[in-house]
Protein backbone atom coordinates (compact mmCIF):
# COMPACT_ATOMS: atom_id res chain seq x y z
CA UNK A 1 0.00 0.00 0.00
CA UNK A 2 0.64 3.63 -0.17
CA UNK A 3 2.76 5.11 1.95
CA UNK A 4 4.56 2.06 2.49
CA UNK A 5 5.29 0.79 5.47
CA UNK A 6 8.92 -0.13 7.26
CA UNK A 7 9.67 -1.65 10.57
CA UNK A 8 13.18 -2.63 11.86
CA UNK A 9 14.01 -5.11 14.53
CA UNK A 10 17.17 -5.80 16.11
CA UNK A 11 18.07 -9.62 16.00
CA UNK A 12 20.60 -11.72 17.98
CA UNK A 13 22.34 -14.71 16.35
CA UNK A 14 24.12 -16.88 18.90
CA UNK A 15 26.18 -19.48 17.29
CA UNK A 16 27.38 -22.55 19.76
CA UNK A 17 30.73 -24.08 18.99
CA UNK A 18 31.41 -27.49 18.03
CA UNK A 19 33.93 -29.95 19.15
CA UNK A 20 34.80 -30.29 15.65
CA UNK A 21 38.91 -30.29 16.53
CA UNK A 22 41.58 -32.36 18.81
CA UNK A 23 43.45 -30.44 21.53
CA UNK A 24 47.32 -30.56 19.93
CA UNK A 25 50.28 -30.37 21.91
CA UNK A 26 52.84 -27.92 20.85
CA UNK A 27 55.60 -29.81 20.79
CA UNK A 28 55.43 -33.69 19.48
CA UNK A 29 58.18 -35.41 21.45
CA UNK A 30 59.63 -34.20 24.71
CA UNK A 31 62.89 -35.12 26.51
CA UNK A 32 63.34 -34.62 30.04
CA UNK A 33 66.34 -35.70 32.38
CA UNK A 34 66.16 -36.14 36.01
CA UNK A 35 68.55 -36.89 38.55
CA UNK A 36 68.54 -39.60 41.22
CA UNK A 37 68.82 -37.89 44.21
CA UNK A 38 65.79 -35.25 42.91
CA UNK A 39 63.16 -35.04 45.53
CA UNK A 40 59.20 -36.54 45.07
CA UNK A 41 57.30 -33.83 43.45
CA UNK A 42 60.42 -32.25 40.62
CA UNK A 43 58.91 -30.37 37.77
CA UNK A 44 59.90 -32.51 34.73
CA UNK A 45 58.16 -30.20 32.14
CA UNK A 46 54.75 -28.39 31.37
CA UNK A 47 52.98 -29.23 28.56
CA UNK A 48 51.45 -26.74 26.20
CA UNK A 49 48.38 -27.88 24.34
CA UNK A 50 46.14 -25.40 21.93
CA UNK A 51 42.94 -26.12 20.41
CA UNK A 52 40.88 -24.17 17.61
CA UNK A 53 37.77 -24.71 19.26
CA UNK A 54 36.27 -22.06 22.07
CA UNK A 55 34.74 -22.81 25.21
CA UNK A 56 33.61 -25.29 26.39
CA UNK A 57 34.79 -27.43 23.81
CA UNK A 58 38.51 -26.84 25.01
CA UNK A 59 40.01 -25.84 27.78
CA UNK A 60 39.86 -27.32 30.81
CA UNK A 61 42.39 -30.62 29.65
CA UNK A 62 42.26 -33.79 30.93
CA UNK A 63 46.28 -35.60 30.63
CA UNK A 64 45.95 -39.44 30.83
CA UNK A 65 49.25 -41.70 30.66
CA UNK A 66 48.59 -44.21 27.83
CA UNK A 67 52.00 -46.26 28.49
CA UNK A 68 55.05 -46.22 29.87
CA UNK A 69 54.54 -45.09 33.67
CA UNK A 70 55.95 -47.96 35.11
CA UNK A 71 54.94 -48.06 39.00
CA UNK A 72 53.40 -44.79 38.63
CA UNK A 73 57.16 -43.32 38.57
CA UNK A 74 55.26 -40.28 37.08
CA UNK A 75 52.30 -37.62 37.78
CA UNK A 76 50.46 -35.10 35.39
CA UNK A 77 48.57 -31.39 37.34
CA UNK A 78 45.65 -30.83 36.28
CA UNK A 79 47.77 -27.88 34.62
CA UNK A 80 49.55 -29.84 32.65
CA UNK A 81 52.90 -30.41 35.01
CA UNK A 82 54.82 -33.67 34.85
CA UNK A 83 56.23 -34.75 37.92
CA UNK A 84 58.14 -36.89 39.46
CA UNK A 85 56.48 -39.47 41.55
CA UNK A 86 59.30 -41.76 42.89
CA UNK A 87 63.06 -41.25 43.47
CA UNK A 88 65.08 -42.72 40.64
CA UNK A 89 67.68 -45.34 40.52
CA UNK A 90 69.68 -45.34 36.80
CA UNK A 91 71.28 -48.55 37.85
CA UNK A 92 67.33 -50.16 38.15
CA UNK A 93 66.25 -48.15 35.06
CA UNK A 94 67.79 -45.71 33.55
CA UNK A 95 65.59 -43.88 30.87
CA UNK A 96 61.32 -44.08 30.12
CA UNK A 97 59.35 -43.73 27.48
CA UNK A 98 55.72 -42.44 28.08
CA UNK A 99 52.94 -41.78 25.78
CA UNK A 100 50.91 -38.68 27.09
CA UNK A 101 46.98 -38.07 25.68
CA UNK A 102 45.26 -34.64 26.79
CA UNK A 103 41.42 -34.61 26.39
CA UNK A 104 39.57 -31.33 25.64
CA UNK A 105 36.32 -30.64 28.05
CA UNK A 106 33.66 -31.52 24.65
CA UNK A 107 31.20 -33.83 24.55
CA UNK A 108 32.51 -36.42 23.33
CA UNK A 109 35.81 -35.03 24.13
CA UNK A 110 39.03 -35.49 21.39
CA UNK A 111 42.20 -36.38 22.11
CA UNK A 112 45.43 -35.86 21.02
CA UNK A 113 49.25 -37.77 21.70
CA UNK A 114 52.49 -37.24 22.89
CA UNK A 115 55.86 -38.84 23.67
CA UNK A 116 58.27 -37.99 26.22
CA UNK A 117 61.46 -39.53 26.60
CA UNK A 118 63.04 -39.04 30.24
CA UNK A 119 66.04 -39.85 31.09
CA UNK A 120 67.39 -40.67 34.59
CA UNK A 121 71.41 -40.25 35.14
CA UNK A 122 73.35 -40.41 38.11
CA UNK A 123 73.49 -37.66 40.83
CA UNK A 124 76.85 -35.73 41.29
CA UNK A 125 79.28 -37.52 43.31
CA UNK A 126 81.13 -33.68 43.23
CA UNK A 127 80.36 -30.29 44.09
CA UNK A 128 80.71 -27.33 41.39
CA UNK A 129 84.13 -26.08 41.99
CA UNK A 130 84.41 -22.26 40.74
CA UNK A 131 88.61 -21.42 39.62
CA UNK A 132 89.85 -18.08 38.99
Amino acid sequence: GLPTLTAYVLVNVEISDANDNPPIFTIQNYTAVVQEDKQIGYTLLKFEVTDADSAPNAAPYTFDFRSGNDGGAFRIEQDGILRTATRFNSKIKDSYQLQIRVFDNGAPPLYSDTWVSVKVIEESQYPPVITP
